[in-house]
């Protein structure tokens, strides 16, 4: 029962100091993948689709863009732009 008991305690306090240290680290990774040249080409990818859509709306130019948009977004793993 002791053991148990230690064991459930370690978990404890492991899960607390992963849930400090864990977000911040994410969040920072993601700030460093949102500036890649990977990135920076999905957010032009995805202003000239919008550019497309607003010249021509009923083309599929901005159909093309707007796919090619989102193949970067999750190849490089992106946060989401409108």
């Amino acid at each position: 029962m002791r053991y148990y008991l230690s064991f459930a305690v370690i978990l404890l306090i492991l899960g607390f100091i992963m849930a400090i240290y864990i977000p911040p680290y994410l969040e920072k990774q993601q700030k460093l993948r949102d500036g890649s040249l990977g990135c920076f080409k999905y957010k032009e990818m995805l202003q000239m689709s919008k550019e497309s859509f607003q010249l021509n709306s009923t083309g599929s130019k901005w159909k093309r863009e707007g796919m090619a948009a989102a193949g970067l977004l999750k190849k490089h793993g992106c946060t989401m732009q409108e």
